[in-house]
Order: structure tokens, then C-alpha cells, then sequence
């Protein structure tokens, strides 16, 4: 899997973010900046973005109000991640279902 654009409507410190990963010799990419830049919000963005998001984060969050939303576009392979995923815990499935009803 190649990600080919980071979009993060909003997450931690970023509103409307959106990063082009370009294709190159290596395919690596170093994202790097300042203290309290924030790298550390956009890992964790990566990595709820890959892995889900606990129940019970998600059951706080919606507590708060707080909105989430991670978008990574996958080019022509997002359908077969999209069903992985849903095979890999059942209960995502549950969570995408609500929050696309909930977007009334």
C-alpha cells in the first residue's frame, strides 16, 4: 500500500490539513519541523487512521462533542483495505455504518 495524500479535516491541532506524498526513487518520506509543530498529532492521526480507534476513545470523544475525521485516499486499492479491514474486526464495520447514517 502507497498513500499518496494525507487529509485530516480535523484532528488534534490540524484543520483542513492536506499533504501531497509524492512518488520517488524510494518512496520514503521523512516528515520533520519544530517543537510542537506537530508530527507527534500527525503519527497518531496515521496510526488510528490504520489501526481503528479504541471504543472507549470513541465513546469519549462523542461524549465531548470532539468531531474526528481521518481521510486518506488509497488510488485504486482502497476497496480491497476497505474490506480487510472490515474482516479484521467486525466492529468497524458497526463504527462506519453509524458514522456515515449519523451524517444526516
Amino acid at each position: 500500500m502507497r498513500f499518496h495524500q494525507l487529509k485530516i479535516p480535523a484532528y488534534g491541532p490540524f484543520s483542513d490539513f492536506s499533504m501531497e506524498l509524492p512518488k520517488g526513487d524510494s518512496d520514503l518520506h521523512l516528515i520533520y519541523g519544530p517543537n510542537e509543530a506537530g508530527k507527534s498529532s500527525l503519527l497518531r492521526a496515521i496510526h488510528q487512521m490504520l489501526y481503528g480507534i479504541r471504543t472507549a476513545l470513541q465513546d469519549k470523544m462523542l461524549a465531548a462533542g470532539d468531531p474526528l475525521r481521518i481521510y486518506i485516499p488509497y488510488g485504486v486499492a482502497w476497496y480491497p483495505y476497505l474490506t480487510r479491514r472490515m474482516a479484521e474486526r467486525p466492529s468497524n464495520l458497526a463504527f462506519f455504518m453509524r458514522a456515515v447514517l449519523s451524517r444526516g
